[in-house]
């Protein structure tokens, strides 16, 4: 099952792509600043806690990732993408990783149109 790290996972456009991920059946990890709130929306996920300005938590919460999706402002792209750019280059063993910088805008116009999974791919994140 694959599994897709949502930064932001607690906020609007997160949890909404976090419930989706998950009913289509892959795994979620949810990268939260505050994992009790995210608790508290009753989506079944592994939390990893990290502050997008704190890059050392970052690096570690996202230090398994292969395929990263971002519901956070896009000012926070630059850490998330030397967080990434970090973990690339300890692994070593990765062929490839995934990120996106979503715009929380564009998946709500995605999620009100109700299009059909099937137009493209298994799941949300075949747009990566």
């Amino acid at each position: 099952m694959p599994t897709v790290h949502v930064i932001g996972a607690s906020g609007r456009s997160g949890s909404v792509l976090s419930r989706a991920l998950i009913a289509l059946g892959d795994g979620v990890v949810a990268v939260v600043r505050d994992p009790s709130k995210f608790g508290a929306l009753g989506i079944v996920a592994r939390t990893e806690k990290a502050d997008l300005a704190d890059p050392v938590a970052l690096r570690a919460a996202l230090h398994d990732a292969e395929t990263i999706v971002s519901c956070a402002h896009a000012r926070h792209a630059p850490a998330i993408i030397a967080a990434v750019g970090t973990n690339a280059t300890r692994s070593g063993s990765r062929a490839s990783m995934n990120v996106l910088i979503m715009m929380p805008a564009f998946w709500h116009a995605f999620t009100s149109l109700n299009v059909s999974a099937t137009m493209y791919g298994s799941s949300p994140k075949a747009f990566l």
